[in-house]
């Protein structure tokens, strides 16, 4: 499953208040003193996080290449609907060609 950054911190702060809990059923731990912890745990908002974060995380985990990861795969999806698209104009081309020569005006498909 892919996960964006905010998505997991958020999941890191949930295993910690789970963790917090555990350890308050386990020991003695008052009420307030928990709900003071669990507070905390709540005030704090993910960080920000930048392209140029992104990037040096990229960077750091994968070097350069990690950059161009998933481009052949992108340029395989993109190859069918662009020569679909060219046999299509090619199509249209020849046959406003061979139907101007056979009526020598405007056709339906210029205008």
């Amino acid at each position: 499953m892919v996960s964006t950054h905010t998505q997991a911190e958020r999941k890191i702060m949930e295993e910690k208040k789970e963790a917090l809990r555990r350890a308050a059923s386990e020991s003695s731990l008052a009420g307030s003193i928990l709900r003071e912890k669990l507070a905390k745990l709540d005030s704090k908002k993910p960080r920000p996080y930048g392209t140029i974060h992104a990037a040096n995380e990229v960077y750091s985990e994968a070097g350069i290449v990690g950059f161009w990861k998933g481009v052949i795969p992108a340029l395989i999806l993109v190859c069918n609907p662009s020569i679909q698209f060219m046999i299509y104009e090619s199509s249209l081309k020849r046959l406003k060609a061979r139907s101007a020569k056979k009526q020598g005006g405007i056709t339906a498909l210029e205008v």
